[in-house]
């Protein structure tokens, strides 16, 4: 028997890019004859997915390949009057700490529920990032078996509580999968981390059979931003660089935003202040089809991050052969060649960032050239199937997968 334990804070029907990643992976795993519980512990609800079951756990999906079970981390509606009153004087660092905390508890409470009602033996237990880390290596010592992680972040600050629990997590996991070397690198950096041979590093990858674009791209002034509304994403600094650009270039642009997020009316404030609003769609949370469709008609998929691990918005643009203009931050260094296979901009420098976007209007022949490399790259190098590979030799490591 090969059944995995995974655990994310992170999945459909609501999800990012942690939740793009477990699902893929989740869907090759189960081709090599793996047997997936995957238990989910949200870090938040939004007004597209909530919790509403009166239980700790409920079960929504079960079939003998895969068992998805959604655990009750409804924070707000778990937490008392004065809880709340609490919470709502913290500072935001504070909340999430707080929220982090609350997380971990209610997390091991309703997935030692559910694995008290079941007689599946797990032989190893494969985390994705680090929010329910003290849940997930409880559960590894109440288990008895491996635990695994895969690191998709390292964004928050060095000192906020979430940085203590990534680094109690590396310290109590018996192996460490880092979705670049960036993250591989500040690990051990950040931590001084000295167990080298724990840490391995394990692109995020790309579907390709989802689509392709079809035609070549034409200078139709079609700029997307596809990612969370905060600001560690830079979305501010790509609604400030087409600001600057000569109003002549200014009359084609059209700029869509994709996401959601704490920063969406600071962002449409913005676009007001610098005169972009009739330029700017916000489209909110919307389908990886429907996101599909917007990067087959850009120019370029423009992601001006701040911060940035190794892009999974990145990779789906690119793996249609849509060119990508990125900040130099992070896996997308790992990821782009500028000017070979996308295009580099020094991060916060919105001015670098405007001339660039000015020479995607300009060189459409050099655009398409580097969005055929893009996708030539990704076919080569990011494929589900092969990393989904490399995870079952991890697995293999330990002896007891068979």
């Amino acid at each position: 028997m090969k059944r995995i334990l995974m655990i994310s804070s992170d999945y459909e029907p609501c999800y990012g890019g942690i939740g793009i990643h477990v699902k893929n992976l989740i869907y090759e795993l189960i081709k090599l004859e793996y047997q997936i519980t995957l238990l989910v512990g949200r870090m938040k609800t939004s007004s597209d997915y909530a919790y509403t079951s009166g239980e700790l756990y409920s079960i929504t999906a079960d079939t003998e390949e895969l068992k998805v079970v959604e655990i009750d981390t409804n924070f707000t509606r778990s937490l008392s009057k004065e809880e709340l009153k609490l919470r709502s004087v913290l500072e935001e660092k504070d909340i999430f700490d707080y929220d982090t905390a609350i997380l971990n508890q209610l997390f091991l409470k309703g997935a030692i529920a559910y694995l008290g009602h079941t007689d599946d033996e797990f032989r190893l237990i494969h985390l994705h990032d680090a929010f329910i880390s003290f849940g997930a290596v409880m559960l590894g010592k109440f288990l008895h078996i491996p635990t695994v992680v895969t690191m998709h972040s390292m964004n928050s600050g060095e000192a906020w509580m979430i940085d203590n629990v990534r680094r109690y997590l590396v310290n109590n996991v018996d192996k460490i999968l880092c979705v670049s070397d960036f993250i591989r690198n500040e690990i051990i950096r950040r931590f001084n981390f000295t167990d080298v041979s724990k840490l391995q590093t394990v692109h995020n990858s790309v579907r390709l059979e989802i689509r392709k674009r079809e035609q070549p791209v034409l200078p139709n002034g079609e700029f997307v931003f596809c990612g969370r509304l905060e600001e560690v994403k830079g979305a501010d600094l790509l609604i400030r660089a087409v600001s600057l650009l000569p109003q002549s270039y200014r009359e084609r642009v059209r700029l869509t935003i994709i996401g959601s997020g704490s920063a969406e009316e600071q962002l449409k404030s913005l676009c007001e202040e610098v005169h972009m609003e009739e330029k700017t769609v916000f489209t909110g949370l919307i389908s990886q089809n429907d996101v599909f469709k917007y990067y087959e008609k850009a120019m370029c998929v423009v992601l001006p991050s701040r911060k940035e691990a190794f892009s999974t918005a990145a990779l789906e643009a690119m793996s249609i052969g849509c060119c990508v203009l990125a900040s130099d931050v992070g896996g997308f260094t790992e990821l782009i060649r500028d000017g070979e296979n996308g295009f580099l901009f020094k991060t916060e420098n919105v001015q670098e960032l405007t001339e660039k976007l000015r020479y995607v209007f300009d060189h459409t022949k050099i655009v398409n050239e580097t969005g055929r490399k893009a996708q030539l790259k990704v076919s080569e190098e990011y494929l589900w199937k092969t990393t989904a590979k490399k995870i079952h030799d991890i697995y293999e490591e330990f002896g007891h997968v068979r």
